[in-house]
């Protein structure tokens, strides 16, 4: 189905607000952009918030929220918070596969596009080439496999997932697309596992669509998503002033143009798992 928002609608919140949802960036890659618009902090992270203007099954359109355009909306930061996440689960459902799965769905796409067979086809043939068993690793992404990162930052979907691994687990940020969700369970390293993001990142990553360097985790019982310190760094990290920075929205900041930041991106896209 393709969708598309009239111009003379987009300052209309009553219009636009079944199409609003939200992405994940860095905080610190992003700061200059992030002046004029409305997000929220989560560690070192940001959430920003968008609206869908066009898109099909191959591709969406979408302009970023201002603070003038909020202004105009005539709602809260809070609100608009609200409104993206309970739309988030609707507009690109969450998805959540084992890896060894996420990579032969992702190979399928691209095979049975490039070859020109069935999507079954395709698929038996890449279950062949990917070797199956390791270590119980996941990916938490949406259906579009675009901007699915923002997805842990949901309170029912931190939830499903310690369901599905059975409690605590470390979120590896693979790019702004996907995470990596690594049980607690398994044992494996912080240490190691921080440096494996870093050097991941550094190799294999657009630049534009890095999330962050850090690991992060979940607590079950506390339902408490926070950023990971190893204790090579926790000495380090108390002796710095932590205060968290907070939202710079400069009402002098105006618009170049009468649009907010627009963008088009295609839907399905190779190569984001790593």
């Amino acid at each position: 189905r393709t969708f598309q928002v009239q111009i003379e609608d987009i300052k209309n919140y009553e219009v636009v607000k079944e199409e609003i949802f939200p992405r994940l960036v860095n905080l610190e890659k992003n700061t200059t952009r992030l002046q004029n618009v409305p997000y929220m902090q989560r560690e070192d992270l940001a959430i920003t918030y968008h609206v869908k203007v066009s898109g099909n099954r191959d591709s969406i359109g979408s302009l970023m929220i201002t603070n003038e355009l909020m202004e105009v909306y005539g709602v809260t930061k809070e609100k608009l918070h609200t409104q993206a996440m309970e739309n988030m689960e609707r507009l690109s459902p969450p998805v959540f596969l084992p890896l060894g799965e996420m990579i032969v769905d992702v190979m399928t796409e691209d095979f049975g596009r490039n070859e020109g067979v069935s999507q079954e086809e395709a698929k038996e043939y890449v279950k062949d080439m990917i070797p199956t068993g390791g270590p119980n690793v996941y990916c938490l992404t949406n259906q579009y496999k675009m901007n699915g990162a923002v997805g842990i930052m949901s309170e029912s979907i931190q939830q499903m997932v310690a369901d599905r691994v059975g409690g605590d687990y470390y979120v590896l940020p693979s790019s702004v697309h996907e995470l990596m969700i690594v049980p607690k369970s398994l044992g494996m390293n912080l240490g190691e596992l921080e440096e494996m993001v870093s050097s991941v990142n550094a190799a294999c990553v657009r630049d534009d669509e890095v999330l962050s360097n850090h690991v992060y985790q979940y607590d079950a019982k506390e339902h408490k998503f926070s950023r990971c310190v190893p204790e090579r760094n926790l000495k380090k990290n108390l002796e710095l002033d932590l205060e968290p920075a907070v939202d710079v929205q400069e009402e002098k900041n105006t618009l170049q143009s009468e649009l907010p930041e627009q963008s088009h991106e295609p839907m399905k896209h190779s190569g984001r798992i790593h």
